[in-house]
């Protein structure tokens, strides 16, 4: 990618993510489905090339302090691991949670989303709906990757 495109992807994903966030914050679905898990809404996102290079990494939404190393080195290692596997959509597909290697990535047209922050299936999630709000994945698309990965939060939400 050029500089300016690099730029426009910045611009851009920042936008999306805030929306994503917004938009899930206000939905007593998910939120009352999250609130299950005793867990915090909040973490941190990157977005990466389809090579895996770092175009973003920033934190968003609410969390522990303590966990903040954990969940850049996550979001990051996701979108690397996925990028490394050419014929995977999602980084749960090479998930091996003994090695912590988890879910949350999900890979666009042009690049990849990866959040770490909540469970990972509502990682997964966050990633598909910043990817849908950019444009990166069709409905279709979004449905059918949530369902490979037999998201349980998919239907909290409207692709």
């Amino acid at each position: 990618m050029n500089h300016i495109s690099d730029r426009y992807i910045l611009r851009d994903s920042t936008s999306a993510i805030y929306t994503v966030f917004n938009r899930l914050s206000n939905s007593l679905i998910f939120c009352g489905a999250l609130a299950r898990t005793r867990r915090r809404f909040g973490g941190y996102v990157s977005v990466t090339n389809l090579s895996g290079s770092l175009l973003l990494c920033c934190a968003i939404g609410d969390f522990s302090v303590e966990k903040r190393a954990d969940y850049i080195a996550f979001s990051q290692e996701k979108a690397v691991r996925l990028a490394a596997n050419a014929s995977h959509s999602l980084s749960s597909q090479s998930r091996e949670p003994d090695l912590m290697k988890f879910g949350g990535a999900v890979k666009g047209e042009n690049i990849i989303v990866s959040f770490s922050g909540c469970p990972e299936e509502v990682d997964e999630l966050i990633s598909v709906l910043v990817l849908r709000e950019l444009d990166e994945l069709t409905r279709e698309k979004a449905k059918e990757l949530l369902a490979l990965s037999g998201n349980s939060y998919a239907e909290t939400v409207t692709l």
